[in-house]
């Protein structure tokens, strides 16, 4: 399954699915390009880029971090969330993350 960045992807009945890739903040920068304004939890979220597949399945990748603003700790890696309506569409996305990340450090 292919996803593109769709800031206006409905991300309502999406939820936490996966705690994945490990990435920094500076790779999805330069993979994907700047994250969509928070929609959720401001004080938690601080970075999130929402994605649409061609048959309508939503997924968000975004840092839950009460703890830290992961923009701040630009090369830092951590695990950082992916939200879906389905496990199936996390698991699709989780995979589809991984090569553009491959494909960016090339």
């Amino acid at each position: 399954m292919t996803f593109t960045r769709d800031e206006r992807a409905r991300q309502m009945g999406t939820s936490l699915q996966l705690r994945a890739p490990q990435a920094s903040y500076a790779e999805l920068l330069a993979t994907f390009g700047a994250p969509n304004a928070t929609t959720g939890d401001a004080d938690k979220v601080t970075a999130e880029w929402s994605f649409a597949a061609a048959d309508g399945s939503v997924a968000v990748l975004y840092d839950y971090t009460p703890e830290f603003d992961a923009s701040r700790l630009k090369h830092r890696k951590f695990m950082w969330h992916i939200g879906a309506r389905t496990l199936q569409t996390a698991r699709d996305f989780e995979r589809w993350v991984q090569d553009a990340l491959e494909g960016a450090s090339r």
